[in-house]
């Protein structure tokens, strides 16, 4: 380690500390941009669950009326799979902006 000549500091210190606060800083802008409010979602976080949502209540209409109509097991598990993919797919698709936005 040196020390300076002028003031006494010495550098592997100095240079540390400079890191620290490169990393503070990041970190409190990281979360200023994702989360405008502490933790809560930011607008796209939002439209990913409200997308979620729909997705979720068309899901369950699909799989409610897929039972009612059937006339076969091969229909049902169409529709079944057809449900389950409503409901998972935008889930998928809120979590991964939410993921986007946060990091």
């Amino acid at each position: 380690m040196e020390t300076c000549p002028q003031c006494g500091v010495i550098y592997a210190r100095a240079a540390l500390a400079q890191s620290q606060q490169r990393q503070a800083e990041t970190v409190r802008y990281r979360v200023r941009v994702a989360a405008p409010e502490g933790n809560a979602p930011g607008f796209v976080e939002r439209v990913g669950w409200y997308l979620c949502l729909s997705g979720a209540v068309l899901g369950g209409i699909e799989l409610a009326w897929t039972f009612a109509k059937a006339e076969s097991a091969p229909q049902q598990a169409a529709g079944a799979a057809l449900a389950l993919g409503l409901a998972a797919i935008p889930y998928c698709f809120a979590r991964a902006l939410q993921m986007l936005m946060r990091r």
